[in-house]
């Protein structure tokens, strides 16, 4: 058994291979660094793109190799975005795996029904027109 781990930070991604013991194996690590832009109000934004190539890259890297793996289980950890909420419209979705597609539609249908349950609640904060 194993655990592929994936971090994708504010700074770089980072993914790492541990056996059943929890030990790290050996060659199994790899680090994708990028650079955040700075907004003029002190906030922080990445490229959902860039994020996305070097997720790719580091788990290209930690599952290149000789050897079956036997990987069992998956842990995914992210920055947490705070402070002031996302802006309306569609979300961006990164499916790194997708084990299971009706779940997965569901949770689609359910961020598009909160996306017109959101415009609709814009709609009536809106002045009317003149």
């Amino acid at each position: 058994m194993a655990v592929l781990a994936l971090d994708v930070g504010t700074s770089s991604a980072r993914a790492a291979l541990y056996d059943a013991a929890g030990t790290a194996v050996s060659g199994r690590f790899q680090r994708v660094a990028y650079e955040p832009r700075l907004t003029r109000d002190g906030g922080v934004e990445h490229d959902a793109a860039r994020l996305l190539e070097a997720v790719a890259a580091c788990l290209d890297a930690v599952l290149a190799g000789p050897g079956h793996l036997g990987i069992q289980a998956v842990g995914i950890d992210t920055f947490w975005h705070w402070g002031k909420p996302l802006p309306p419209g569609p979300p961006a979705i990164i499916d790194v795996i997708e084990p299971d597609r009706a779940r997965h539609a569901r949770y689609r249908e359910a961020l598009a029904a909160q996306a017109r349950l959101d415009a609709a609640l814009a709609a009536r904060r809106e002045p009317p027109a003149v």
